[in-house]
């Protein structure tokens, strides 16, 4: 009879050992908040080239990493509520974008690491001590903002000299905006320009702001770096109603290639791409306050001369040389 029991004991140890084990080697799969003022058919293709990187840096979703989608629809209030729902569900990681993602994912969390897939300097909106050792719970890419747009700026007075008054598309409520205004000023008086300045807070009022151009007789315009304005259908929205009002727009490159006049500044989708980077780094192990808050170095030109003769105007010899895109 003990020699039974011996026997069940030993039996019943061998089968439940494997099990025990796999229990005790099985790690928690990361969970990564994705945090989006946008709507989710807007930010598509960015929330697609972030999903890519992790791909390519071996993250297979549902295996070793789950990403949580949470979209504002353009409702900043909604945006602040997100942030507070991804914190309360613990996610690893806040991936997030523009000076609203990024505040409304600071004011939620002081712990969480916050990566800025792209967006204006954190250290500008107090949120970093530097960019080479930001210190907190912030690090990403940063985008030159203010000096994108001076530089905008100068393209439209090098496209037409006679251009004198300047229309400055901007989102409601920003917290870059007034760091951007402050760099396009000094730049516009220097190039007499007078800036007429815009905030929209949907693309259901860009028709709007451009009749009230129209009618201020603003001559060219520019639209600041955001989602709102070059993702998907908006930034071919905004561009077709710039053409139908012949007004020469100049965005980034989405918005050139979408049918904006001019574009300049940088790879956005690329840039989300590379966030991902940050994300694996920061599963490893890196504090997010250790890594430095990168900054991209290639600027593109890029020129589309189909909308140009849409809308009449000839594009400057100097300006098609020095562009790295020209759109027939």
């Amino acid at each position: 009879m003990m020699k039974r029991r011996l026997f069940l004991v030993a039996t019943t140890s061998v089968w439940l050992s494997p099990g025990l084990a796999g229990a005790q080697q099985r790690q928690p799969v990361p969970r990564i908040g994705f945090l989006s003022i946008a709507p989710a058919t807007i930010i598509a293709l960015d929330a697609e080239r972030f999903q890519a990187g992790l791909r390519e840096l071996g993250y297979v979703e549902g295996r070793n990493i789950h990403v949580e989608y949470r979209y504002a629809d353009d409702d900043i209030e909604r945006l602040t509520a997100l942030a507070k729902e991804l914190v309360a569900r613990k996610v690893d990681i806040i991936v997030t974008y523009s000076s609203l993602g990024l505040m409304a994912a600071h004011r939620a969390t002081a712990s969480i690491p916050i990566v800025l897939a792209v967006g204006p300097d954190p250290v500008e909106l107090g949120l970093a001590k530097s960019l080479a050792r930001p210190g907190g719970n912030v690090t990403g890419t940063s985008i030159f903002l203010p000096e994108v747009g001076a530089k905008q700026l100068e393209l439209l007075k090098q496209l037409d000299p006679a251009i004198t008054r300047t229309g400055v598309m901007m989102v409601r409520g920003s917290p870059s905006n007034a760091l951007i205004l402050k760099a396009l000023r000094p730049t516009a008086a220097a190039l007499g320009l007078e800036l007429i300045v815009s905030e929209v807070s949907d693309a259901t009022e860009f028709e709007q702001l451009l009749l009230s151009w129209q009618a201020a007789k603003v001559q060219a315009a520019m639209v600041v770096d955001s989602p709102l304005f070059s993702t998907g259908t908006n930034a071919e929205r905004l561009a077709a109603l710039a053409i139908g009002r012949k007004l020469p727009l100049i965005g980034n490159m989405v918005n050139c290639r979408s049918g904006a006049l001019l574009g300049y500044g940088v790879d956005i989708p690329q840039l989300y791409f590379h966030s991902a980077r940050f994300v694996d780094r920061i599963l490893k192990g890196a504090r997010a306050g250790d890594l430095p808050i990168e900054q991209p170095t290639k600027f593109p030109l890029l020129v589309n001369l189909k909308t140009a003769a849409a809308l009449g105007v000839t594009v400057p010899p100097i300006l098609l040389a020095r562009s790295d895109e020209v759109i027939e």
